[in-house]
């Protein structure tokens, strides 16, 4: 031990400093060092600088000045070669650099100029900079208390130290109580695969489905629902955990609706809801989700709504609307299985098995922290490695060569929204994309993948049978918030301004005082769950609840056959019904909600435009440069114009499967709003109601905002009724419609002090 110390020592010129704790771990390891022969010093010396440098990143800034100057001559480097390249400035070898370079390809003139920008840190910077964290430590993320920081630095730097003594498959020989010369794997994926054969199956790695027009079409919709259902929680249980369900659903038409909107959306929501059990796991937050809930939505029995049964399935991942000439010719919806596995899984990096669970860092992922006081991969400030195996599984995805995606598929899928796309393009991309070189991949209703298994192995599924309706869709989840509000006094605000209304107020009180079958047409954009500081609630099923009532009260005023075009955008939140923390962020299906809520509502889906907004800003597709499986997700560029309408009459019907491409109001102009109002939508977006219905007709928004509802009826020769609560917002719009000039400022009844000339109070 006390060598040890001393040759720590004389590197970093810092005695070593440890607790009791450490001290009987580091006993325990001196008594298996003894027996052996240590490395010579200079390269234990090499290879713990190396592993310091890395930790601090302290060889950044050179590491970064050498990507940018081959970026320069048009050389990039993915996963394998950056691993390599980052070793090589770490522990000084060149030729390791050399190396990869002659690897790659680079031309000898090209290879000459990047060799110029090798200039690693010198060691002697090393120790200085490991000195000076131990003094003056950085990028602390909490307040230090009554830690002692310097000894913690110091305890991880050492247990790196010692662990650099011998070769891995001699210190991991130490650590692993499992450890076999006969079975040793260098990999860890590999050695954990070899113990754990039933925790690695990839023998369902993904399931794809294909549900064809001529199916929906000789079937109806209610009958492929069904089957679909039932298929849903045979992939379910069969799909390896972290493995992948893709369907693709061709655009298909029933009575004049594009039904696979509406297929579309009841999939994912009965993916991801189908499975229901008792949840015993402190973070399901039940009793308080069951509290907030009765609180906001009247009528609810928790005897038949079961809060203590949680709702679980697959992850919604995406959905590709795959278009032609701006029609859709399909949707291709991705989702995973991400299912709790509480099977233990040693250190990736030291193999012990001293470990505990940590936490679950999202819904259905398990996450480990290594115990082991001597592990080399404690953090800078000596806290346990974390880990879990969904982070191991996408890992390997990137460690293999024959995982890498080409170039050309990444760009080509990098949006949700892919023109003129064949379906030899489609196989190739779920297989790339989703799964992983030796994965087995099942396939239903789909031929043509056996034509391009790219290293994998497909097995074709017969489509079964047909199935009863699911009795989920009758089942407590839904009687969470399915409920009709009890009618409230309205109290509110109406501004008159000749052929536009303006009520400033709730929406579902305003609506109650309008007449039955008075409205032609509606259009909106709603307040999304959650998602500014205006609309808040306290979880999912008290947004859907509020939604559902405004839903039906719409429905009412509405003539028969009229139609009501609704936008939302399946955005990333926390639904707040199983966990209030981080964790349970996810993609939150709007869209399906929406379709479930109004069917219930009385409405009948006839499709969906869809608002393709273009090259978007963010982050959402960024793969960090890892050409690999798990790592691609496509920039999420297009939201839902949902088209319903009340039943009856004939009406003219929305564009059924559409695709519109609008660049999104540009609201923010060096930081600061230009417009006043935080989400607005474009003008293109009323403007498809009123193509829908007669000069003179009514049109109604009962999320009005900034009035581009009513401003744009005016425009069209239509008669507007706008809903909003937010009397700011009103004004502002009404500020819009004078400066349009659309009518004359006596009519709109503008003046100085306030913007209304005529007001009246509900009463």
């Amino acid at each position: 031990m006390e060598s040890l110390a001393s040759d720590f020592a004389t590197i970093t010129g810092i005695a070593p400093e440890y607790d009791e704790a450490f001290q009987a771990v580091l006993a325990q390891a001196v008594l298996y060092l003894a027996g052996r022969t240590l490395r010579p010093l200079e390269i234990r010396r090499r290879e713990f600088l190396g592993h310091v440098n890395w930790k601090f990143r302290v060889n950044a800034d050179v590491l970064g000045a050498f990507y940018a100057g081959a970026a320069n001559r048009g050389i990039t480097f993915h996963y394998h070669y950056k691993k390599a390249i980052q070793r090589a400035f770490d522990v000084a070898d060149r030729a390791l650099l050399e190396e990869v370079l002659n690897e790659k390809g680079v031309s000898a003139g090209d290879a000459a100029v990047l060799m110029k920008q090798f200039d690693p840190t010198p060691a002697e910077r090393t120790v200085a900079i490991l000195r000076e964290e131990c003094e003056a430590p950085t990028k602390l993320r909490r307040e230090v208390g009554e830690r002692n920081i310097r000894r913690e630095i110091l305890s991880a730097l050492f247990a790196a130290f010692v662990w650099v003594s011998l070769p891995e498959r001699e210190m991991h020989q130490h650590f692993d109580p499992e450890f076999s010369s006969n079975e040793y794997h260098a990999s860890f994926w590999h050695q954990l695969h070899a113990r754990s054969p039933t925790l690695f199956n990839r023998e369902n790695a993904l399931h794809v489905r294909r549900v064809a027009a001529r199916m929906i079409a000789s079937k109806g919709l209610s009958e492929v629902r069904a089957e679909l259902c039932a298929a849903i929680r045979d992939h379910y249980t069969q799909i390896n955990n972290y493995g992948f369900f893709a369907v693709l659903i061709e655009h298909a038409e029933i009575d004049g609706r594009a039904v696979e909107w509406e297929l579309a959306a009841d999939i994912a929501l009965f993916a991801e809801k189908h499975r229901q059990f008792v949840l015993d796991k402190a973070y399901f937050r039940w009793k308080d989700v069951r509290s907030e809930t009765m609180a906001h939505v009247p009528g609810v029995d928790p005897s038949i709504a079961q809060f203590e049964l949680v709702n679980e399935g697959f992850t919604y991942r995406d959905c590709f609307v795959l278009a032609k000439d701006g029609q859709v010719q399909g949707l291709l919806m991705i989702l995973q299985k991400n299912e709790r596995d509480e099977t233990l899984i040693p250190c990736p990096a030291c193999r012990s098995q001293d470990v505990q669970g940590n936490s679950y860092p999202s819904l259905g992922v398990r996450s480990w922290e290594c115990n082991n006081l001597l592990c080399p991969d404690r953090s800078k400030y000596n806290r346990g490695k974390r880990y879990s195996f969904k982070g191991l599984a996408m890992q390997q995805a990137i460690e293999d060569p024959l995982n890498e995606i080409p170039v050309a598929s990444v760009r080509r899928w990098s949006r949700d929204v892919v023109d003129d796309v064949s379906d030899p393009e489609i196989v190739d991309m779920l297989l790339r994309h989703y799964s992983m070189n030796g994965d087995v991949v099942k396939v239903t209703g789909w031929p043509q993948f056996s034509k391009a298994d790219l290293g994998r192995r497909v097995v074709h599924l017969k489509t079964p049978a047909g199935s009863e309706e699911d009795a989920f869709w009758s089942g407590p989840f839904f009687s969470r918030y399915i409920h009709r509000a009890k009618k409230a006094k309205a109290c509110g605000e109406v501004l008159r301004q000749g052929n536009l209304t303006v009520h400033v107020g709730d929406s579902g009180e305003v609506l109650r005082t309008l007449r039955a079958g008075s409205v032609d047409g509606a259009v909106t954009s709603p307040p999304y769950y959650n998602a500014r500081e205006y609309s808040q609630w306290p979880n999912m099923y008290c947004h859907l609840h509020d939604m559902f009532d405004i839903a039906a009260e719409v429905f009412r005023v509405l003539k028969p056959g009229a139609p009501y075009l609704y936008n939302v955008f399946d955005y990333f939140d926390n639904e707040r019904t199983v966990v209030f923390s981080a964790m349970g962020q996810k993609r939150v299906l709007l869209s399906a909600y929406t379709v479930d809520v109004f069917r219930r509502a009385g409405f009948e889906l006839t499709g969906c435009v869809v608002w393709d907004k273009g090259e978007i800003e963010g982050k959402r597709g960024f793969n960090a440069g890892n050409f690999s499986p798990y790592y691609q997700a496509p920039f999420n560029c297009w939201e839902h114009v949902l088209a319903f309408r009340k039943p009856g009459r004939d009406s003219k019907a929305a564009p059924p499967s559409e695709v519109i491409r609008q660049k999104p109001v540009i609201k923010m102009v060096r930081g600061e709003n230009k417009h006043g109002h935080s989400a607005p939508f474009p003008d293109r977006i009323p403007e498809l109601l009123a193509a829908l219905v007669p000069s003179g007709s009514v049109v109604l928004d009962p999320f009005a905002g900034s009035l581009t509802t009513g401003r744009v009826a005016l425009r069209r020769g239509l008669r507007a009724i706008c809903i909003e609560r937010s009397r700011e917002y009103c004004e502002l719009g009404l500020r819009m419609l004078q400066d349009e000039a659309v009518v004359p400022p006596r009519q709109l009844g503008l003046f100085a002090e306030g913007y209304i000339e005529e007001s009246r109070s509900i009463s």
